[in-house]
């Protein structure tokens, strides 16, 4: 329930940006004699970004540095991988993992894989959360003990942007790392470097 509690912020988060990005590029055209409308008669209900053209050359090369971008935690291991996966407690139960779970040490350092713009940092129910904007591009780093960076401050690859929480319940500490364009969830593992 609590991730699932999570997963709804995150996406209400990711939402709201897609649409103040959209409104925000409106707001630029606005007075241009242009046509603005709905390109081709696409009637699809996907959410499109509308980018600027230094946010599509961002896109391009995020996309581009796929299976090279750095790692969130220098020293981690993979304590769970991305997809489904049954409960380890109950085995009939699945559970989704919409990233990767990295298993780290006590006060580890959280860095953003790749330049961009801080979209979204929040508390939810005690776990803190940071969303980067890369593009059409978002990085996702939850369970967060300290947060370094602010809504609206670009990031640079690399850069320190808080560290890593105690698991409470297993008094580990664990870095859940997600990718997703637009809204969709990518498998994170592929993206960094091996």
């Amino acid at each position: 329930q609590q991730q699932r509690k999570l997963d709804a912020a995150i996406q209400a988060a990711i939402q709201k940006e897609i649409a103040a990005a959209n409104a925000k590029k409106a707001k630029s055209n606005k007075g241009k004699s242009t046509s603005t409308g709905k390109s081709g008669g696409n009637t699809s209900s996907k959410p499109v970004i509308t980018m600027t053209p230094e946010e599509q050359k961002l896109s391009n090369t995020f996309a581009g540095n796929q299976g090279r971008l750095p790692w969130p935690v220098t020293k981690c291991s993979k304590l769970r991988g991305f997809g489904t996966y049954p409960h380890p407690d109950v085995p009939s139960v699945q559970i989704q993992n919409n990233g990767i779970d990295l298993l780290t040490e006590a006060g580890a350092p959280v860095r953003a894989v790749y330049q961009g713009e801080v979209v979204s940092v929040m508390d939810i129910s005690g776990t803190k959360v940071v969303i980067i904007k890369h593009g059409e591009y978002m990085t996702v780093y939850q369970n967060l003990a300290t947060i370094t960076v602010k809504k609206g401050q670009n990031v640079t690859s690399k850069q320190n942007i808080g560290t890593v929480a105690k698991n409470n319940d297993t008094g580990t500490y664990i870095l859940h790392f997600a990718l997703l364009k637009m809204q969709t969830y990518l498998n994170p593992s592929s993206w960094l470097a091996q």
